[in-house]
């Protein structure tokens, strides 16, 4: 069956962490294990604080990140969605981690761990919003 939940909070740091227990809370009910929750979790932080730091930095307005959750075909999906300027993540160079650290360009890092946390993740714009889809089996 599938189910759904969705959240919507200001793009502030201090609000970060609601998103975080929403994903959490939803990914429980759904079945996910705590590993998994965990996951979801640590992806959902990154992406909103990407959004909060470097989406809405320049921008003089505080928008809104909305986090919309749903199971289909045993796979858990987390879509955060913004009104931040358009921006694709994934389009950034995958960072080298055998770089020394002293060479390492800044950014890339947290995305990376995304990546390698979830299943799938895509990014697409609509309506000139940015759409960053995250999906994670649920066994």
């Amino acid at each position: 069956m599938d189910e759904h939940g969705w959240i919507t909070i200001p793009a502030r740091m201090d609000q970060v962490h609601e998103a975080c227990g929403f994903v959490a809370r939803v990914a429980a009910r759904h079945g996910m294990d705590d590993e998994g929750v965990y996951r979801c979790q640590l992806s959902v932080e990154e992406i909103c604080t990407n959004i909060v730091e470097h989406g809405y930095e320049n921008v003089e307005r505080t928008g809104k990140i909305e986090i919309w959750c749903f199971t289909h075909n045993e796979t858990f999906i987390i879509e955060v969605i913004d009104d931040a300027p358009l921006f694709n993540p994934l389009g950034l160079p995958k960072p080298d981690p055998s770089t020394p650290l002293w060479e390492r360009s800044e950014g890339g890092w947290g995305i990376q761990f995304v990546r390698r946390f979830m299943d799938r993740v895509e990014y697409s714009d609509s309506d000139s919003r940015n759409h960053f889809r995250m999906e994670k089996r649920l066994s």
